[in-house]
């Protein structure tokens, strides 16, 4: 098999075949967006599998709110398994275009689904206060710094 750039081709199903350059296009948003949300799910998933915080741990859960938590991830990792599946089916058309969006939208899904996981997950462990090695926290330190240097 070979990488093609055809305009016309049969995506996953029967019913989705391509004929022009808008369905194509139709089609690299669709396929987008589904690895968008694919790497959303794989840190929605991450973010179930964080221990509770120490505020949480004070009693333990009933079994309805387990057996709720269960379900929750089952459904989180059935559907982060569907994605997954659907994206290789979609890369084993060996388009280039539909590739590069799969590509580009992992990329864009982990550009911004990874940010908010961090935040949570500093959330839930009730770690507010900020790093040192923070750009900003530095920042501010160079400038308090050389303004008490400077003669006034």
């Amino acid at each position: 098999m070979t990488l093609s750039f055809v305009e016309e081709l049969q995506v996953l199903i029967r019913q989705w075949k391509v004929t022009s350059i808008y369905g194509l296009s139709g089609s690299l948003i669709a396929v987008f967006s589904l690895a968008v949300l694919y790497e959303f799910m794989s840190s929605y998933h991450s973010y179930l599998d964080l221990p509770a915080g120490k505020k949480y741990v004070t009693r333990e859960p009933s079994r309805r709110k387990r057996i709720q938590d269960h379900l929750l991830r089952t459904v989180s990792y059935l559907l982060s398994t569907i994605a997954g599946y659907l994206l290789m089916l979609v890369i084993s058309t060996w388009h280039v275009w539909l590739i590069v969006s799969i590509v580009t939208g992992s990329g864009f899904g982990y550009f911004l689904s990874n940010p908010l996981y961090t935040w949570y997950r500093s959330k839930e462990s009730g770690d507010d206060q900020r790093n040192n090695n923070d750009y900003r926290n530095r920042t501010k330190r160079t400038l308090g710094q050389r303004e008490r240097k400077s003669p006034s």
